[in-house]
């Protein structure tokens, strides 16, 4: 029977949301204080933990939420709706963070991302992409 895992032992979650914390300052100066919540999801006898970080730029209508997991995986998606319908850009990525990137390298994406998203357009998501694609382990794609 599996443990489940909980606040205490998430040490990557604790990482995360210290870098977070530790950066606090400068989101804000930046008016990009962030949203955070948590949850503990439960399948069975496996309990894992889930933390979302939003952080929703009111003038611009630009979101970033980041949802983390205790088991490392990261999902991100970034998105701006367009002026009169439909998106001006949409980007997502999910997978399990590589190596020993921890808390503070996902901060700095954060960072990077929020400083992206200011110019992107659909046409120019790589932005995002040359960001998280190097974090985050992501399995073999059909070609």
């Amino acid at each position: 029977m599996r443990r489940p895992q909980t606040r205490e032992t998430a040490p990557f979650i604790e990482d995360v949301l210290a870098s977070l914390k530790k950066r606090s300052k400068a989101l804000k100066h930046k008016n990009s204080a962030p949203q955070i919540e948590r949850f503990l999801e439960s399948e069975g006898d496996l309990t894992r933990e889930r933390v979302e970080i939003l952080i929703a730029k009111p003038r611009s209508m630009q979101r970033l939420q980041v949802t983390i997991w205790s088991d490392r995986m990261v999902e991100a998606q970034a998105c701006e709706p367009g002026q009169y319908k439909g998106w001006k850009f949409t980007y997502d990525i999910y997978g399990r963070v590589v190596g020993d990137v921890g808390g503070r390298e996902l901060v700095a994406a954060i960072e990077a991302s929020l400083s992206a998203m200011f110019e992107i357009t659909q046409a120019n998501t790589s932005k995002l992409e040359r960001i998280w694609s190097p974090l985050l382990a992501q399995g073999p794609k059909a070609v």
